[in-house]
């Protein structure tokens, strides 16, 4: 923090008349981020406090930190990472992105943290034509028709996209899209509402295991959700349905 304070005079073009000597003190520090200069010594000093996000954050723009050094500030402050914060989907999927996802063989798509689907490849479409109509993950599974190609939907799928819907208004509880979202999937599908009542959540879907029948076919198909999180953007999730061998039947044990 010392280091990102003496930049403050080099980002300036200020030329110090005394190297010794720092232009921007910890007490200008501590007025412009609205404390004490106890309390910014404290946290310069790298003693565990009890920060608060607020004043975290308020150091941040005053030091000029970008994200790579707010996440450090938040790893060595608290020891936790610093709130999620979103990223315009314009900005963050690139070409490069982009021609990643049209280039898998597998379905694979891009939602952001209220699954409103941003990206999505022809492999996607062609698995679940009722997406281009609502371009949203979790109401294409609850509010369509679609949950009648997923196999064992009350008992496999439901409880885990219930959970997930959970764990994401623990993330982002201020979100209004995905407070909406939550609403009209508790009022269309009833496994939905039955599901919300109960301790079921979860942070992520990946490495889980499904079957499924694409659309126009009648052979289901088992799948594995992969999930990669984007760290330029963290409310943005890259999802890819991919195939895998059924499992094997259980062994029959011969008669003696």
């Amino acid at each position: 923090m010392r280091a990102w304070r003496d930049r403050l005079d080099t980002a300036a073009g200020r030329r110090r008349a005394n190297p010794a000597r720092r232009r921007v003190t910890q007490d200008a520090l501590a007025r412009q981020s609205g404390v004490t200069t106890t309390w910014y010594r404290t946290l310069e000093r790298g003693v565990q406090a009890g920060y608060s996000q607020a004043f975290l954050d308020r150091v941040a723009r005053v030091l000029h930190l970008d994200s790579h050094e707010r996440q450090v500030l938040y790893l060595l402050a608290t020891g936790r990472a610093a709130a999620a914060q979103p990223a315009s989907p314009a900005d963050a999927v690139s070409d490069a992105l982009a021609s990643w996802v049209h280039t898998q063989p597998c379905p694979a798509y891009i939602i952001d943290e209220a699954w409103d689907v941003h990206l999505r490849n022809r492999a996607m479409d062609d698995w679940f034509p009722h997406l281009r109509q609502v371009d949203n993950i979790m109401r294409l599974v609850f509010c369509t028709d679609t949950r009648q190609q997923l196999v064992d939907f009350a008992q496999s799928w439901a409880p885990s996209l219930v959970g997930q819907l959970r764990g994401a208004l623990a993330r982002w509880p201020n979100n209004p899209r995905l407070i909406q979202l939550i609403t009209d999937v508790l009022d269309t599908n009833e496994h939905a509402r039955s599901l919300w009542h109960q301790p079921v959540v979860r942070v992520h879907a990946d490495g889980e295991r499904r079957r499924l029948y694409p659309a126009h076919t009648s052979t289901a198909c088992d799948i594995e959700i992969i999930t990669v999180s984007l760290f330029r953007a963290e409310n943005l999730r890259m999802i890819a349905l991919g195939t895998v061998p059924a499992p094997a039947p259980p062994a029959i044990e011969p008669e003696p």
